[in-house]
């Protein structure tokens, strides 16, 4: 038996190193892909930050072992503030 859960995952690079956060999981596909579309950046507002990226991932289950995939990207840009 397999279960598939679908993630929007932020993150970025800092000088102090990567950063990365789970905003939300799903189990249905279209509702996080809809999510998706519509999902904005809450990561850390302060200091140099780059490559801010927004993914939507699949996790699946199956026997023990965790398969994660990559289903959409979206790069924001860079930003830095002083």
């Amino acid at each position: 038996m397999s279960e598939s859960r679908y993630a929007i995952v932020e993150s970025c690079m800092r000088p102090s190193g990567a950063w990365a956060k789970t905003q939300a999981t799903w189990t249905e596909e279209d509702c996080a892909r809809t999510a998706f579309k519509y999902a904005t950046w809450f990561g850390p507002g302060h200091g140099i930050i780059w490559a801010r990226t927004l993914t939507l991932r699949r996790s699946t289950w199956t026997q023990g072992e965790r398969e994660s995939v990559v289903l959409d990207e979206r790069q924001l840009g860079e930003r830095t503030q002083p």
